[in-house]
């Protein structure tokens, strides 16, 4: 795909969150993302960059807009792992979960810290 047809396509895109599906000429799914602002996002590609072989190979973008940053996370999780996507190196397997810890502490006053990640040893979950 060429840098001017991608900026193109990118003009039609919302600014809210969802996933997008680069596709190749087959229609195939080569790279699902996710965003919180999907026109935001995709823009990014268009600049060039370390993800321009994946851009060459893609004939079509698609996106499906939905209400979160969070169910756009869990679609994006089940739609890399149901088409297993070339240019997606992580999530290809069932064996990735995603896990969120939330921890309080209290100096002086109160503090709050949210993490996001796939490894829960030394959480307070085991």
């Amino acid at each position: 795909m060429q840098q001017q047809e991608l900026s193109g396509i990118i003009k039609l895109a919302p600014q809210a969150p969802g996933v997008y599906f680069f596709k190749n000429e087959r229609g195939r799914v080569i790279y699902i993302g996710k965003a919180a602002n999907l026109r935001a996002r995709l823009r990014s590609y268009a600049q060039g960059g370390w993800k321009d072989d994946m851009v060459r190979a893609a004939a079509n973008v698609e996106w499906k807009e939905l209400s979160s940053d969070i169910e756009a996370l869990i679609t994006e999780s089940s739609f890399i792992k149901s088409h297993k996507p070339k240019y997606n190196l992580v999530m290809r397997d069932d064996k990735n979960y995603f896990f969120s810890d939330l921890y309080f502490f209290l100096v002086s006053g109160s503090f709050c810290e949210y993490q996001h990640t796939q490894n829960i040893i030394g959480s307070a979950w085991i």
